[in-house]
């Protein structure tokens, strides 16, 4: 990362004429010059930096109410509608002080956002979101001196085109890219897409690259991942920049968060989210011919409350189990499960199945739906995982 006094060195002069180009305009509490040096950095000349910064102060004042609110540690405006819908969010740093932020677009269903809710609210969202990251990556800068950029994981583990394949979406991508390059230069670092297959490879290049901006693209890798069947350490890139304990399990790391890494997903979920309660359960699809499984790790004297049903017409079988993880005399671990729920056929008749759990040790609360035995129809599930006060 570079040094910013030396920026700042290389830059007095035009940093000087931007505050006297631009005037009153700018404020300085929020105009600082390394806000200002970020836009020198990514633009040809003083010009086209005080153009961009026009346009940004502009944008801001127009969304003023909006993004005083998510700074202030406020929601951007319809976020829980928007979250419904994408599994996405920051999680830890790099070993250089980077903030990451991670998506997992297989679990995304970017059709039912974009029938929910309006383009120009998705598009907001996806700016008043990196808000966050941009005060983040400002703070990490001025304690290290250094010019800190952010750094996005995309897993795409689970893709489906019936409903990521979404031209709609792709569109709000592409000119979120455009304006966030405009509006934050110098923000992103690198975008690494891990567990690619090969005709996602060729729909990125023929189809979503043109719509994002060229910086963009420019910054995106490919990586591959446990759908390779290599190590995610054998990507240069994330070997380079991360360490084992920050990534995610979904993506081979030892990170394991209490409620799911990111948007309050279980790791080990594999399909979607399609639907919300109004009492907080969540609903998901288990295809023909397949089994669902949600893990939630806990500690020992963990307490949490279960709930699950099957939809209307249907039936599925089900089980609750805790996996326990205890050492032998050899000092390798061996493992055993208790039956929480044995497994069982439920239907629609059965109503809410729920009940309560205390972890008697480190282990590992696993919620199977199998519907391996149908052959032709999904099976819509809902489920609640509640962690009580211990």
């Amino acid at each position: 990362m570079s040094s910013l006094p030396e920026l700042f060195a290389a830059h007095e002069a035009d940093i000087r004429q931007l505050r006297l180009n631009l005037g009153t305009l700018l404020e300085p509490s929020k105009h600082s010059d390394l806000w200002l040096l970020r836009f020198l950095l990514s633009n040809k000349s003083i010009e086209e930096a005080q153009e961009s910064i026009t346009f940004t102060i502009a944008w801001f004042k127009e969304h003023q109410q909006s993004i005083d609110t998510v700074l202030a540690g406020g929601k951007c405006p319809f976020e829980d509608d928007i979250l419904r819908f994408q599994v996405i969010g920051d999680h830890k740093k790099t070993s250089h002080g980077e903030p990451m932020f991670f998506v997992r677009v297989g679990l995304c269903n970017n059709t039912a956002l974009m029938n929910t809710v309006a383009y120009e609210h998705v598009l907001n969202f996806m700016i008043f979101s990196r808000l966050r990251t941009v005060v983040e990556i400002e703070r990490a800068s001025q304690e290290t001196q250094t010019l800190v950029k952010a750094v996005t994981v995309i897993d795409l583990q689970h893709f489906n085109p019936a409903r990521g394949n979404d031209m709609r979406f792709f569109r709000v991508l592409g000119e979120s890219s455009k304006l966030s390059e405009k509006m934050f230069p110098q923000f992103l670092g690198r975008s690494i897409m891990v567990n690619a297959p090969s005709p996602l490879v060729w729909a990125f290049n023929s189809i979503l690259k043109p719509l994002l901006s060229k910086k963009t693209a420019q910054k995106t890798v490919f990586c591959p991942g446990k759908t390779s069947g290599k190590s995610i350490a054998a990507c240069p890139y994330l070997s380079r920049y991360l360490v084992l304990e920050n990534i995610p399990s979904f993506l081979g790391g030892n990170c394991n968060c209490k409620g799911g890494c990111i948007g309050g997903v279980p790791n080990s979920q594999t399909s979607p989210i399609t639907g919300v309660s109004e009492s907080g359960m969540v609903s998901i699809n288990v295809a023909a011919r397949s089994v669902e499984t949600v893990e939630i790790p806990l500690v020992k004297g963990t307490q949490i409350r279960y709930e699950f049903k099957v939809s209307e017409k249907q039936q599925i079988k089900t089980s609750v189990l805790f996996r326990k993880t205890a050492e032998n005399d050899t000092g390798e671990e061996g493992k055993s499960a208790i039956d929480v729920v044995a497994k069982r056929s439920i239907e629609e008749k059965d109503g809410i199945i729920s009940g309560s759990f205390v972890a008697p040790e480190d282990g590992v609360f696993v919620k199977s739906f199998d519907n391996s035995y149908s052959w032709l129809r999904s099976k819509t599930v809902w489920y609640k995982i509640d962690y009580l006060e211990e």
